[in-house]
């Protein structure tokens, strides 16, 4: 059984996923919209609170240089003589980060072939 996905702006069907944009509205906000819909929608107000798109080749590469950044702070911050709270809140930032990407993965993009 496969999922309707559809564009938060024009409410159409998104049948590709070539077609498909994933971006964080927001703090913990998703939205998928059309290719077409997202260059609308960018260009006006509501464009300074999206994200760039999550599924995108910049998106990819900032999710893994955030990864590599929170691993290097995990170490340092486990080396040091830093509490407990330290090291918390560094893997509550690599979680925040990670977050927008698998939520948009889990409900978009995995009902596409």
């Amino acid at each position: 059984m496969e999922k309707t996905i559809r564009c938060d702006k024009c409410c159409g069907e998104i049948k590709y996923k070539s077609d498909i944009v994933v971006v964080q509205e927001g703090i913990i906000g998703i939205a998928a919209y059309h290719e077409d819909c997202y260059v609308r929608i960018s260009k006006g107000i509501k464009g300074f609170i999206m994200s760039s798109p999550l599924n995108s080749a910049r998106g990819i590469f900032s999710l893994v240089a955030a990864n590599i950044i929170y691993i290097i702070l995990l170490f340092a911050v486990l080396d040091s003589d830093l509490s407990g709270f330290y090291i918390l809140l560094v893997l509550l930032f690599a979680f925040y980060a990670d977050f927008h990407y698998y939520l948009g993965w889990y409900h978009y993009l995995r009902h596409f072939k």
